[in-house]
């Protein structure tokens, strides 16, 4: 019978009279299982065997030349990966082996053998998981892994990340000081994409499984502009590529780095200024006519979640001031994707933070690019980003440009508001109406189609303030609900043309599931805007008390529907509604008084 060449490999180790000899025979044996790699051979598992007794041997030749036939073994093949991760007492040995080893090719080598061992196969990854001894060893991997070739780093990186991804339970285990550590991938590899792509990945592995994440980062301001250092770099080392798998690698830094510039210590550690490269960068960027529409709908991204502050906002509108401009002429002339519309972000925060009178003065034609985001089958996510940037737009806008407005508002939204399923864009749509002017109002029900809608208004109406009023601080939604409700015409019931009226909505639903919540909101709701108000109309700010006549003012509105229903064939409803109305009348009567101070 012809025996193997691993056989007869396995024989001669058995025998081998010294360790010169056992090397060379080991040198062998990896030359062997490096030609057949990727398939099984007969005697391959017996001398694997033999090799992972080796590979525990304190004698290091012998140890690193057993190791590197293993990494070789277990490649592209499963059957001999269940071999190693089976034996979970190799294993412990091996990493206790390791976390003695002065050599740092001995490190390197152990790197590749985990990359290929867990490479695509589960198991291998639970066994390590289970030798409860990851995270010293990781962070020993880490230093070794600095070698002149990228492969070992590369192996490094992203054995890594399958653990952190599979080993969610523990990873709050693995020391800081190794994810730290990564920021050191930024000067040693800057320009090798891989390298930087595989850390990139395993940052956001941790993000997306640790909440110390962020702790990390801010540690200091010189360890969050390191973690920034590294998405700039990645960025700009792959700006002009374009390749599929480099253009996701920097679309997942971008959107790492736009996440870190909402901590404060990472966001401090940028400054919009002539000077700042990073800043330079993005800006750039997004002003460049050969940059894709895809990367500049990141940039842009990135840019406006460091607006995430008036201050910065108005920081940012200073030093660029035609940043605006650039942003509103992006998306009027691009054709719009998923993409590009990440730009709604740099607009949302400007709004929010105050920068409208600037923003209106230099939106021509804004207006158009809102309606085709609204009537566009995008994520839910970019029309209500589009919806809550219409109603701040429409707020201050004044009369003169109810003609333009009314073909967006009543055609857009309201198409929008029928259609679309995503229960936070139709309530955003509700509070999107209550900011236009009188004069478009006055057009909303005939034009818009919201006559038509209605019912449809009134049961959202109920259902969001169920939900939102439960949540702390949220009463001022509630007031701009309402507020939307009467714009329609449809809280009072004083407009002809908001057929059905919402008393016939109560009376339809005077019993059941929806009766309680007709009830809360006439009582529930009704109680929070009156102790709404009194804080409001109590503060020393003059803003703040107006906003609480405005408060007032949906009190006694409740109090008149109420009314309306008690006079309305009481005996119709549910005692909770009857009740409800009595409170929504009593609150209305104790704000009608005057409070003594």
């Amino acid at each position: 019978m012809v025996r193997s060449r691993l056989q007869v490999l396995y024989d001669e180790l058995k025998a081998s009279p010294s360790d010169d000899q056992t090397l060379t025979l080991m040198d062998t044996v990896l030359a062997t299982f490096r030609s057949v790699q990727g398939r099984t051979e007969e005697g391959s598992a017996e001398i694997a065997e033999l090799s992972m007794e080796y590979a525990i041997s304190d004698k290091e030749a012998i140890s690193i030349s057993a190791l590197k036939g293993l990494a070789n073994f277990v490649a592209d093949v499963d059957e001999n990966r269940k071999l190693i991760s089976e034996n979970e007492t190799f294993l412990e040995k091996i990493i206790s082996r390791a976390m003695t080893a002065e050599n740092l090719t001995h490190l390197t080598i152990l790197s590749i053998l985990f990359f290929n061992l867990t490479n695509g196969y589960d198991p291998a990854l639970q066994a390590l998981i289970r030798t409860k001894k990851l995270p010293e060893l990781l962070e020993m991997l880490f230093l070794a892994s600095f070698a002149d070739s990228d492969f070992p780093m590369c192996a490094y990186l992203e054995t890594f990340q399958r653990l952190v991804q599979s080993d969610k339970a523990s990873v709050k285990e693995y020391p800081s000081n190794t994810l730290l550590e990564l920021a050191k991938v930024s000067n040693v590899w800057r320009d090798d994409t891989d390298v930087l792509d595989l850390a990139g990945q395993l940052m956001l592995a941790f993000k997306s499984q640790d909440d110390r994440f962020d702790k990390f980062l801010t540690a200091d301001k010189k360890t969050a502009a390191s973690y920034g250092q590294i998405c700039f770099d990645v960025i700009k080392v792959t700006s002009d590529s374009k390749e599929e798998d480099i253009i996701n690698t920097r679309k997942a830094f971008a959107t790492l780095f736009a996440n870190l510039s909402v901590i404060p210590e990472f966001a401090d550690s940028i400054q919009f200024s002539d000077n700042d490269e990073v800043f330079q960068l993005l800006y750039r960027t997004v002003t460049s006519p050969d940059t894709a529409s895809s990367a500049k709908g990141i940039a842009y991204l990135m840019v406006g979640n460091f607006a995430y502050t008036e201050q910065q906002a108005r920081s940012l509108v200073s030093a660029f001031p035609d940043i605006i401009s650039h942003v509103v002429q992006f998306l009027r002339t691009e054709k719009l994707s998923e993409d590009n519309l990440q730009s709604l972000q740099l607009v949302q925060n400007l709004l929010k933070n105050s920068i409208v009178d600037e923003f209106v003065k230099r939106s021509d034609g804004f207006l158009e690019v809102l309606e085709r985001v609204l009537t566009q089958q995008f994520y839910p996510l970019f029309k209500s980003q589009a919806v809550a940037i219409t109603g701040t737009i429409l707020g201050n806008l004044g009369e003169d440009d109810a003609d333009k407005i009314n073909f967006l508002i009543c055609q857009a939204l309201a198409g929008v508001y029928q259609k679309e399923d995503n229960f936070e864009v139709k309530s955003k749509i509700i509070g999107a109406i209550s900011r236009v002017s009188s004069v478009i109002a006055q057009n909303l029900p005939t034009k818009g189609g919201f006559a038509d809608s209605a019912a449809k208004s009134i049961e959202l109406a109920f259902d969001y303030s169920y939900s939102t009023s439960q949540k702390p601080n949220d009463q001022w939604d509630l007031f701009n609900l309402l507020k939307a409700l009467k714009t329609l015409g449809v809280l009072s019931g004083n407009n002809a043309q908001s057929q059905p009226t919402i008393l016939e909505y109560i009376e339809s639903n005077s019993h059941g599931e929806r009766s309680e919540r007709i009830a809360y909101l006439l009582s529930t709701f009704s109680n929070q805007l009156t102790e709404y108000q009194r804080t409001l109309s109590e503060s020393a700010d003059e803003e703040e008390r107006g906003k609480g006549a405005l408060v007032k003012g949906s009190v006694m509105n409740l109090a008149y529907l109420a009314s309306k229903v008690q006079s309305n064939q009481g005996e119709k409803y549910s005692s909770e509604i009857i009740d409800a109305c009595q409170t929504a009348i009593n609150n209305s009567a104790l704000l009608a008084t005057p409070t003594e101070h």
